[in-house]
């Protein structure tokens, strides 16, 4: 089975987070500071609890109880991870720009050597012990089930770049994303769509 799964997922348009102001305001975590680089990879931010709900009233009912929270979530380019809380999430794309999110196979090492923060929810890995084993490229309005617990990066398309250089990000461009994380195992919340 597939890491990621495209969901028939219709948000109602006046919950489209790019139309607020909601940016920059309640900055709920920072993760991936990469050394020599000035902003961090991935900020997570509060949204109204109106959208919460909304975002949420889109989803199967019985996966409802095990949605841990719901955050926007501005994103670079994120080094090969997985994720130490949750077990999957549901990105809700309200901004790309063509990034490829990447998944992978092989053997999961930490490789804490680069970022400032790592442990923070989650924990790099080692490239070089990892093999790409699928990857798609979301566009505005997409909703994406992953898999956290698989190997993964956003990476930019045909980057040339080699070894860790490849996840500092190359333009200002941000993806801008509403995540509902679940501490249920990508296989059952795959089953419910």
């Amino acid at each position: 089975m597939s890491n990621f799964k495209k969901l028939d997922v219709k948000v109602p348009y006046e919950h489209n987070q790019r139309r607020t102001r909601l940016i920059g305001k309640h900055v709920l975590g920072k993760h991936g500071k990469i050394d020599g680089v000035d902003d961090y990879s991935a900020v997570r931010r509060y949204i109204p609890r109106s959208s919460v709900e909304a975002f949420k009233s889109c989803l199967p009912a019985d996966i409802l109880p095990y949605i841990s929270g719901v955050t926007m979530t501005e994103i670079t380019l994120l080094a090969p991870h997985v994720h130490t809380k949750e077990m999957c999430v549901i990105n809700f794309y309200q901004q790309t720009h063509g990034e490829v999110t990447t998944f992978y196979d092989g053997k999961v090492e930490v490789d804490d050597n680069w970022t400032q923060d790592n442990g923070n929810g989650y924990f790099l890995c080692k490239p070089e012990l990892l093999s790409p084993a699928g990857s798609f490229v979301a566009e505005d309005g997409s909703v994406y089930l992953l898999n956290t617990r698989a190997p993964h990066a956003v990476e930019e398309p045909n980057d040339e770049r080699v070894g860790n250089d490849r996840y500092k990000p190359i333009k200002k461009d941000k993806r801008m994303v509403v995540q509902a994380f679940l501490d249920l195992p990508f296989e059952r919340v795959a089953s419910y769509f």
